[in-house]
């Protein structure tokens, strides 16, 4: 009467790694074959039958229940010592393989060692270059790319940016904005047919070419949502009148953040002049116009409180003035809620003396009410009409 062993011992966890690796294309094949002969061995299959099912030999079968039995599944394709094919590589040449492929220049001017180049220079096969370069972790023909800012305000560049992707400030949006040039713009040379039941649809083999086009996008980093343009070119006017897209189609009350990067146009000189317009100091009111009548007189002002808008800017007197008794008038954005054109910035022309004084004093008979939440374009200390564009981000690429 022939005795049968015992099922193997399998734990639930070490069941299912077995299975898995059973069914695997890209393990090993000794793997695979040594996880389905301990599949058998643990449904509780004699060694003979298991032998049978698996393609090997009873021995087999029990040199590979011990191994599993005294090391689990790390045991798995290991092989035990003294055994397997011997290398045929010496320790020296192994150093010397790995020594010409750190420091030798390849003689045909290439740009790395091959492995056939390598084997042919030490007199070895390919397969023990590429196992040695496998067991070091080489691999020559790979390359890393870096870039090191020789900025040294770069780190707190950096932090800002960040900062701005993870904790973005309040009543603020954050756009991630970048350019895709030079896309070709091409079209079939015929029309095509649509996709009918039991005909695929048509298209020509050949096309013809339209030019090219630039594609402009900005990423709300809060919604995912995208504003897109698409343009002819990417100079600094197209840059300049994607700009003023985003602030037609974002919230006034809300602050704009713009991250990019260092590219020419986004530094051009309109883009400039509309984030930082020029502001100068004019003469006192009343040296400008006519006295109005006494009761419609403003307090009196002095001569550095008073500065000059560019077009579509207009003088408001500010709710937050550092001398109250001398309340100051600060230059706020107006903010158009429709552009004629988004291609060219409108032409600057100086304000008129009847045209400051006109606007100076009706607006002091309706001054804003300190309570009303203002728009975006009129926030009480920033220059740039809401948008919060500096160079320490454009920079932060230099």
């Amino acid at each position: 009467m022939s005795m049968c062993a015992p099922p193997l011992a399998v734990c639930d966890e070490d069941r299912r790694e077995l299975e898995r690796l059973s069914r695997s294309v890209s393990e090993p094949v000794r793997v695979v074959r040594q996880a389905r002969v301990l599949l058998l061995a643990a449904d509780g299959l004699s060694n003979e039958e298991t032998a049978r099912r698996g393609g090997v030999a009873p021995n087999t079968v029990r040199a590979w229940r011990r191994g599993f039995a005294q090391g689990g599944l790390r045991w798995l394709g290991t092989t035990a010592p003294g055994r397997g094919p011997e290398r045929s590589l010496t320790a020296a040449a192994e150093a010397a393989i790995v020594a010409d492929t750190l420091t030798v220049e390849p003689p045909d001017g290439a740009v790395c060692w091959s492995t056939r180049q390598m084997a042919a220079r030490h007199g070895v096969g390919k397969d023990i270059v590429a196992r040695v370069w496998r067991e070091r972790g080489l691999r020559p023909w790979l390359a890393d790319v870096f870039k090191v800012s020789l900025d040294p305000d770069f780190e707190a560049k950096l932090q800002d940016v960040i900062g701005l992707y993870v904790d973005p400030p309040e009543r603020a949006v954050v756009f991630s904005f970048d350019e895709k040039t030079q896309i070709q713009a091409l079209d079939r040379t015929q029309p095509s047919l649509p996709m009918r039941p039991g005909r695929n649809r048509t298209l020509t083999h050949d096309y013809k070419r339209n030019g090219t086009i630039d594609l402009f996008a900005a990423l709300n980093v809060a919604t995912g949502e995208v504003l897109h343009q698409t343009r002819k070119r990417h100079t600094g006017a197209d840059v300049l009148a994607f700009f003023k897209w985003i602030d037609l189609h974002t919230p006034a009350h809300l602050d704009v953040h713009i991250v990019l990067d260092n590219l020419s146009a986004h530094k051009s000189e309109p883009v400039r002049k509309w984030l930082h317009p020029p502001r100068t100091q004019a003469q006192p009111l009343t040296q400008m116009a006519p006295p109005p009548p006494p009761q419609a007189l403003a307090p009196p002002l002095h001569p550095h409180q008073l500065k000059l808008g560019q077009p579509r800017r207009r003088l408001v007197l500010d709710p937050h003035p550092q001398n109250p008794q001398n309340p100051g008038l600060q230059l706020r954005r107006r903010t158009p809620r429709h552009h004629r054109t988004l291609d060219r910035a409108p032409e600057p022309r100086p304000p008129t003396p009847q045209m400051a004084q006109t606007r100076g004093g009706d607006h002091h008979k309706n001054p804003p009410s300190p309570n009303r939440t203002q728009p975006r374009n009129q926030t009480r200390d920033t220059p740039l009409g809401g948008w919060c564009f500096s160079s320490h981000i454009v920079n932060l690429a230099k």
